[in-house]
């Protein structure tokens, strides 16, 4: 479903979005200028917004997303990528939304823009049997006493 989307600037905008991205049950949420907002549903990504986000939007909610410091926008125009958490300030059933976010710059029609990617941290982690992980697996991992163990 595309939503109506109005000109974003504040926390409370971008926490609006990202808590109805979660009852959407949305992994991801892609932002970048003169693009509309994407979110990552069930694998497919998918147009989130009717209408396309300019820059001065997402340069404000990079600046809202890293704690107010407008200095994110002079990072990452430099060049530089940026990889931070960022907490909605409002809970949701309870629990306060957690996302990892990803901020760095692209080229787009031959200009150079903010691209935004927030993923959504689950408040509880998955259990094994959600991953689906394979009983044997299970069973060697849970005799090791020593060491680091990657299942992949």
């Amino acid at each position: 479903m595309k939503m109506l989307v109005p000109f974003l600037q504040t926390r409370a905008d971008l926490d609006e979005i990202l808590m109805q991205a979660f009852e959407m049950e949305a992994s991801d949420v892609h932002m970048g200028g003169n693009d509309p907002i994407k979110v990552r549903q069930h694998g497919l990504i998918k147009n989130y917004s009717q209408r396309t986000l300019n820059n001065n939007e997402i340069a404000n909610l990079l600046i809202a997303s890293y704690d107010e410091n407008p200095s994110a926008l002079s990072k990452v125009n430099s060049g530089e990528e940026l990889d931070f958490s960022y907490t909605c300030q409002y809970s949701f059933n309870g629990h306060y939304l957690r996302w990892r976010v990803n901020a760095g710059s692209r080229r787009k029609y031959g200009q150079r823009d903010v691209k935004l990617v927030f993923r959504a941290i689950k408040s509880e982690p998955p259990t094994v049997q959600a991953l689906k992980v394979e009983p044997d697996i299970v069973e060697l991992t849970t005799q090791l006493r020593k060491g680091l163990v990657f299942v992949t």
